[in-house]
């Protein structure tokens, strides 16, 4: 039994080429979706065959939680 292979639709890819089309005028993107939209999964390769520089994706959450973390465990230890 051959298992297939399918992309995922998410809420993002509806806005994909709008997106591509912003970044053939302008060199800069900011994109606010909620969570699990497909903004991370689906976005850098979407644009990969446009850009000739490099694709940064921020996760503000994500960051804020490993930074979060951090401190945690540092105040856990001084506790010790």
């Amino acid at each position: 039994m051959e298992k297939l292979s399918r992309k995922p639709i998410l809420p993002i890819d509806a806005t994909l080429p709008q997106i591509v089309d912003s970044l053939n005028h302008r060199p800069n993107l900011v994109i606010e979706a909620p969570a699990g939209a497909g903004k991370t999964a689906q976005v850098p390769p979407a644009l990969l065959g446009i850009v000739s520089a490099e694709v940064i994706v921020l996760e503000p959450r994500r960051i804020a939680a490993i930074r979060q973390n951090t401190h945690d465990e540092s105040l856990l230890l001084e506790s010790v």
